[in-house]
């Protein structure tokens, strides 16, 4: 059985991930990295990456400045779909670490037939985004990013789903939210839905991987041998109920494969340092906050296990002075629920969005 392979699994796959990250070290290091999504899928015709590849050219970039690194710019991954007239409704989504946007691709299929315009980024460091090396990535760059984002897209009313890391991105663009005036707001969060974030690191289940990235002694080197193959196929036996069949595993890891996304991972899981300094204060707004929200968990997640649900709804959901909020569990879930229990998923969420 594999285990959660946000990097290493079992001492095999481990030696097999070392023999065979150290061989592709010399074919990364002189293959191109700028090259957009679409020139990257131009020459991969395999029907098995077909889903990644559409969600690609579904999309396009804008270049973010970003003010955590000097005005530094990188070119971001959107794609918005779906939705009619001049004010569709619109659900904007946040993904979790280290995978994208593209894991909303079931679930953006369901909303956009009832009508919803359905749009997600790809924070700086993950998808289809641009992966610099010299960036300082933190959870309050990538608010920032939506934030930019939603501006310039001119979305003035949206309800908001986030996954994993964008659940702690989803909170630190509520502070911002709540630090405007009601009247000054440039735009309506209509409903925030938290699906398996772990928002509350104390009760989290770190992987031994995690936590090998994280640190400054080893991640600098551990992210350079993680075949993105292995990687895919590891999550795919260990956070999704059914495990992904081959297919989706190969889109996953073509997603995984552009611009050398594990190379990042060092710097990009440094998210977890801006969670722990954070969370009390985010789980404060999130109380507090004037938008309606939603809590859906996946009782089978070996990381942000049902424990950091329980301990959020109970001490910041249950009783809000301000907003309503709802708490479900689905048995049999587990950490990418929105991708192994869709349906589910989009029925609970369409129930509590706004009609």
């Amino acid at each position: 059985k594999l285990q959660f392979l946000y990097l290493i699994g079992t001492p095999r796959l481990c030696c097999k991930m070392v023999l065979r990250g150290a061989l592709l070290l010399l074919a990364y290091a002189a293959a191109p990295c700028r090259a957009s999504c679409v020139e990257y899928y131009a020459g991969k015709h395999e029907a098995a990456v077909a889903p990644a590849k559409q969600w690609c050219a579904e999309g396009a970039y804008f270049t973010y400045n970003s003010p955590a690194n000097e005005g530094k710019a990188a070119e971001v991954f959107w794609r918005c779909r779906g939705g009619a007239g001049a004010a569709p409704k619109t659900v904007v989504v946040g993904h979790g670490w280290p995978t994208s946007s593209f894991d909303y691709a079931p679930l953006s299929a369901i909303f956009e037939a009832e009508g919803y315009r359905v749009c997600g980024v790809d924070y700086v460091g993950a998808g289809f985004s641009d992966k610099p090396q010299a960036w300082r990535y933190h959870i309050s760059d990538h608010a920032h990013t939506i934030h930019t984002f939603l501006l310039r897209q001119n979305i003035t009313e949206f309800a908001y789903v986030t996954h994993d890391e964008g659940a702690s991105v989803g909170l630190a663009l509520l502070d911002t939210y709540a630090a405007y005036a009601k009247e000054a707001r440039p735009y309506t969060i209509t409903h925030h839905v938290i699906l398996d974030g772990s928002v509350y690191l104390p009760l989290a289940n770190l992987t031994k991987g995690q936590e090998l990235l994280l640190s400054n002694v080893t991640g600098p080197a551990a992210q350079y041998l993680i075949p993105p193959g292995l990687l895919a196929l590891g999550m795919a036996h260990s956070v999704y109920s059914p495990p992904l069949d081959a297919g989706a595993v190969a889109a996953l890891a073509s997603v995984f494969e552009y611009q050398h996304g594990p190379h990042v991972f060092h710097q990009t899981i440094q998210y977890l340092v801006d969670r722990k300094e954070h969370e009390d204060h985010w789980l404060d707004v999130l109380h507090e906050a004037d938008v309606p929200a939603t809590l859906l968990w996946g009782a089978k997640d070996p990381v942000a296990k049902l424990a950091i649900a329980d301990y959020v709804w109970a001490n910041y959901l249950h009783s809000r002075p301000h907003a309503n909020a709802t708490y479900h569990v689905l048995d049999d879930a587990n950490h990418y629920l929105h991708v192994d229990h869709t349906r589910a998923v989009a029925d609970i969420i369409l129930q509590e969005l706004p009609q």
